[in-house]
């Protein structure tokens, strides 16, 4: 797919003060013309996990009717698929760490470890043992320990409805699919109409074998670059021993001092934060160890929020163009009238720089 776009003479560039969100509502639609003159190109861009591609897909959801009839079906197996991994990876965890598994539940983890997890005949005794080792009181400490090796932060909503999922009627709900977690590969696009001008918004894979393709896009205007708040106790997917945060952290500062980036308005959105908010009191020993500077009081999520983001301000070159603004918005991109609120908000101030 080409991205070799024109680059939009910029208005307004030191605009300051957003329009209220509702001069925005209704005013926001996505266009599938084949052929679509652009005026301004946004990126999004962030590491794997951080919640950008939920952040495209809701906005899929706002503005564009979501995920098609066709999607919805391929992202049955999907889930299925996670479920499995999830429960082995806990359970093999276990293991490895020397944790006593009841008697009780043996049988279920043999039949577990039997189970291919592409395995094409789903059947009720894989739901029924999969939900009673969920069940059992170790493998939910477990969970608490070790949530980090799941496939998303929301392994925990999909493993409640296990049955659900793995019965044959099944059919994802909105809540399934905006909290499923489908990493992106290639390059996805929508297409907006923001107050009468063109916006093509682009959302491109963040594990790090599809960052070598961050360095050919051109033509780009605007950068997105979204942050996982609540990763500061997860490690990357790739590199087990390298947490999230410091690669998140060392992404961001690589990306806006790269060639093609480091003049271009920065949207940055810190995501997540319902997570955050849930973690940040029970996990103080890992959020000390991510973010070691910190001096605020563990009790104050959102003074830790005001230093997660001043951590990134501060990798920001002073040098950088004075058209080169920074934005900073926090929010939560499973929370539909959340990410509504925000994202015209962002969508204003983006048409206007």
């Amino acid at each position: 797919m080409g991205l070799f776009f024109s680059k939009a003479a910029p208005e307004n560039p030191r605009r300051d003060s957003p329009a209220p969100a509702s001069d925005c509502r209704s005013r926001i639609m996505v266009k599938t013309d084949d052929f679509f003159e652009h005026e301004i190109k946004a990126i999004i861009l962030g590491p794997g996990d951080s919640g950008k591609t939920t952040y495209w897909r809701q906005l899929r959801n706002l503005y564009a009717n979501g995920l098609t009839e066709d999607e919805k079906v391929a992202l049955i197996p999907l889930l299925r698929i996670s479920i499995i991994e999830d429960m082995k990876r806990m359970v093999a965890f276990a293991n490895e760490s020397s944790i006593y598994l009841p008697e009780q539940i043996r049988n279920e983890i043999s039949y577990l470890e039997s189970i291919d997890a592409a395995i094409d005949d789903i059947v009720p005794e894989i739901a029924d043992a999969i939900s009673k080792l969920w069940e059992c009181p170790v493998i939910q400490k477990v969970y608490e320990q070790a949530s980090f090796l799941c496939s998303s932060d929301h392994s925990s909503f999909f493993l409640d409805k296990v049955k659900e999922i793995f019965a044959n009627d099944y059919y994802p709900s909105p809540e399934d699919i905006i909290k499923s977690r489908i990493r992106t590969t290639g390059i996805n696009e929508l297409r907006f109409l923001i107050n009468d001008k063109k916006v093509i918004l682009a959302d491109i894979g963040g594990q790090k074998c599809e960052r070598n393709k961050w360095k050919v896009l051109q033509g780009i205007n605007v950068v997105i670059f979204v942050v996982s708040l609540s990763d500061f106790n997860q490690m990357l997917f790739e590199e087990k021993s390298e947490g999230r945060t410091e690669d998140s952290i060392q992404l961001f500062e690589a990306t806006i001092k790269s060639k093609g980036f480091s003049n271009l308005p920065l949207f940055l959105v810190f995501n997540k934060v319902d997570e955050f908010r849930k973690k940040f009191c029970k996990y103080p020993d890992s959020f000390r160890k991510a973010y070691p500077m910190y001096q605020g009081e563990m009790s104050d999520p959102d003074a830790a929020i005001q230093y997660i983001i001043s951590t990134y301000k501060s990798r920001i070159p002073t040098d950088r163009p004075e058209n080169a603004h920074l934005y900073t918005y926090v929010t939560c991109a499973v929370d539909m009238e959340e990410m509504r609120s925000t994202f015209e908000e962002l969508a204003l101030k983006m048409i206007s720089i």
